[in-house]
């Protein structure tokens, strides 16, 4: 006579789900080690960063600033200034000073600064002027809007960081 038939005869899917069983059995075993260090990585990190906006990101030296004015009725007509930075000084002052006609007796107001932004609104002695913004994607490059509904004009602004000012006259 015949030992005992082996499980796998009597019951063929006792069988499989017993291989199912010591399989998932041995995942879990596996990922049991990653899972211990789950509470441990979310501890340590660190959460979301909250840069102060004193650590303005604009690159200190020359800017060429590239505006692209638009006035209703008439076609757009493009102009280039060129600006220098320095280290330390006001972003505000720095970036946003548009240099157009136009807004010389203008002031800004209301202003907003962030890492990687600034936001102003101008007055002017004819009334409220309009809105503006730049936002750096890098520290050598921003691009920028100015809505001028009292002049009738919209302008993109786009600067690129070339070099360091070389003198006083940059």
């Amino acid at each position: 006579m015949r030992g005992p038939l082996p499980p796998d005869r009597i019951d063929p899917l006792r069988s499989r789900a017993a291989d199912r069983t010591s399989t998932a059995s041995q995942r879990h075993r596996r990922l049991l080690p990653l899972a211990a260090l789950l509470p441990m990585l979310v501890a340590l990190h660190p959460g979301r960063a909250h840069a102060d906006a004193a650590d303005f990101q604009g690159m200190p030296g020359m800017w060429k600033v590239s505006l692209r004015i638009q006035r209703t009725g008439q076609p757009p007509r493009e102009k280039s200034t060129w600006l220098c930075a320095d280290d330390g000084s006001d972003p505000m002052d720095t970036f946003a000073a548009v240099d157009l006609p136009e807004l010389e007796r203008c002031t800004r107001h209301s202003t907003h600064r962030g890492t990687t932004g600034l936001a102003w609104r101008l007055s002017c002695p004819s009334g409220d002027a309009g809105r503006g913004r730049i936002i750096f994607d890098s520290a050598e490059h921003y691009r920028g809007q100015l809505s001028l509904p009292q002049f009738g004009e919209q302008i993109e602004l786009e600067a690129h960081h070339y070099a360091a000012c070389t003198g006083p006259s940059d």
